[in-house]
């Protein structure tokens, strides 16, 4: 099973909110409408064929950042390469968002939930 796989099926059983109830979910500054946050998330349906309405504030960004285990060296090898890809991409958009709106991109500090990173995107609670 490839590292994606794994992560899609994470959340294979999840309902699909709508914008309205992933705002609320996030628990974000108001003046963030839905469709910002849902842009904001789009690179998770990118990287990882999750659609957004199936992130939640409190998904743990380890999901998308811990390759899954494998006993084989080989696997582990093109599983970890493919999640280091997608782990820059994340990065890459935030630091390139960030600097786009004005915030230091290198001052984000630590991410550990889906909600961080939309925080850092936007720069504001």
């Amino acid at each position: 099973m490839s590292a994606r796989e794994a992560i899609r099926e994470h959340f294979d059983e999840r309902q699909i909110l709508q914008p309205a109830e992933l705002h609320a979910n996030f628990d974000i500054a108001p003046r963030i409408g839905e469709q910002e946050l849902w842009e904001s998330l789009r690179v998770f349906e990118e990287e990882y064929q999750i659609p957004v309405g199936q992130l939640r504030a409190n998904d743990s960004l380890d999901i998308f950042t811990q390759p899954p285990e494998t006993k084989n060296p080989f696997s582990w090898l093109f599983v970890r390469a493919a999640t280091e890809d997608a782990v820059s991409e994340l990065s890459f958009r935030l630091r390139r968002q960030r600097t786009r709106i004005g915030l230091d991109p290198s001052a984000v500090g630590k991410l550990e939930t889906v909600r961080d990173y939309v925080i850092a995107w936007f720069g504001t609670r």
